[in-house]
């Protein structure tokens, strides 16, 4: 039979163990919140070294905008890999035209990155004229930036 101080000992020594236990989850959670965002640290240099290289540009990897953009990219699931495509395939596309403007990490990594990833034939600067071929562009919506040209 259990008297009242057995109960109380024992009440006092489940409410030690999950304060103990919340100290472990909590601890763990921190470790590895901290791994996630030394590894999204390491990709954003990556990402922003890769893209300075590609279009000669010098984008910083301190500026918070982006930061927040590339981690909104890597938090939905898209890899290292996938920001390098989706440079590839703008900046083959839009150097050397009046798009080369909008090589920035703002417009490349923004809500149209699954759209420029999964981009098929992405014309390249050679083929691409002005005109009705970049109004279609606009239509269809692969530029949040557009008010600035029209």
């Amino acid at each position: 039979m259990y008297n009242g101080e057995s109960i109380t000992t024992c009440i006092q020594s489940v409410s030690e163990m999950e304060t103990n236990c919340k100290q472990l989850v909590n601890t763990d959670k921190n470790r590895i919140d901290k791994s996630r965002v030394d590894k999204n640290n390491t990709y954003i240099v990556e990402i922003l070294d890769y893209l300075n290289e590609k279009i000669n540009s010098n984008y910083k990897t301190t500026t918070n905008k982006t930061k927040e953009l590339i981690n909104a990219r890597l938090n939905e699931g898209f890899t290292l890999e996938d920001f390098k495509t989706v440079i590839d395939k703008k900046s083959n596309e839009w150097i050397g035209t009046e798009w080369e403007k909008y090589l920035r990490p703002s417009t490349l990594f923004g809500t149209k990155f699954e759209s420029y990833l999964n981009q098929v034939n992405a014309a390249t600067n050679k083929s691409r004229s002005t005109g009705d071929e970049l109004l279609e562009m606009i239509r269809n919506g692969e530029f949040d930036e557009y008010e600035e040209v029209i």
